[in-house]
């Protein structure tokens, strides 16, 4: 049934902000449930359609843009600074309150329906907000990973509905969906260079070595063979900064 919720596909900013054409689907004359209104969706680069999206993001900035009533925005970024945004307002309560709550650098997980508009001459999208979730470090990472698996997925398998991977191909050039492709990649590529930079858990931090006393210091270096406990303080910190924690 045509007219039925529909799932939120996970996307990243640089698929979002590159789309441009809005559709609309058709309505199951078989459905007896009152609601007649077609779902839009947003013919994606990748050759889908998106009628709600999952997407996660840092973020970095909330403003007031409403005149007479609040009208929140939400800016948000990926780990490659790719930016897209989110509007919350009257019809939107429950988001725009979790929004006004946010400070700011946090990581969130926004469902919503993405909706273009037009300025000066220019198509945009943002997101129509559902749900805005504050989210992990490691959810984040783990969910930038999923998107960006899921993206590349659609762009290199064949698409269920052909309907939308025409329109796509019409939509964008082959050099514009390769350029999409791309940023996409390198957002993936970033977070997992980003984990793997990431200190383990189980290691010692410079910053948590410096705030111990000279005697805990020296007690930490006589477990490490080849670490001098007689060392100076600051020598200390230094051979012990990221090195595993004793059994």
């Amino acid at each position: 049934m045509a007219n039925s919720r529909q799932p939120a596909k996970r996307v990243l900013a640089p698929e979002l902000t590159s789309a441009h054409l809005q559709v609309e689907g058709e309505v199951d004359d078989d459905e007896d449930d009152g609601d007649t209104n077609p779902p839009n969706f947003l013919v994606l680069p990748s050759g889908v359609g998106a009628n709600r999206v999952l997407m996660v993001g840092v973020a970095t900035e909330i403003e007031d843009v409403g005149q007479d009533d609040e009208y929140l925005r939400l800016r948000c970024s990926d780990p490659n600074g790719n930016v897209f945004y989110t509007y919350a307002g009257q019809y939107s309560k429950g988001p725009k309150a979790t929004i006004a709550a946010l400070e700011v650098p946090s990581r969130v997980a926004v469902i919503g329906k993405p909706k273009t508009y037009e300025q000066e001459g220019e198509v945009f999208v943002s997101l129509n907000p559902e749900t805005v979730h504050e989210i992990s470090e490691e959810e984040y990472d783990d969910m930038v990973v999923e998107a960006a698996e899921a993206t590349v997925e659609r762009f290199t398998s064949d698409q269920e509905d052909q309907k939308f991977e025409e329109l796509a191909q019409s939509a964008h050039t082959d050099e514009k969906r390769l350029e999409v492709y791309d940023r996409c990649v390198e957002v993936l590529e970033a977070v997992h260079e980003g984990m793997a930079d990431a200190p383990a858990d189980d290691t010692f931090s410079e910053d948590e070595l410096e705030q111990k006393g000279y005697d805990e210091l020296r007690s930490l270096a006589s477990e490490f063979d080849g670490i001098s406990g007689n060392a100076a303080a600051d020598d200390i910190v230094t051979a012990l900064t990221d090195e595993p924690r004793p059994a």
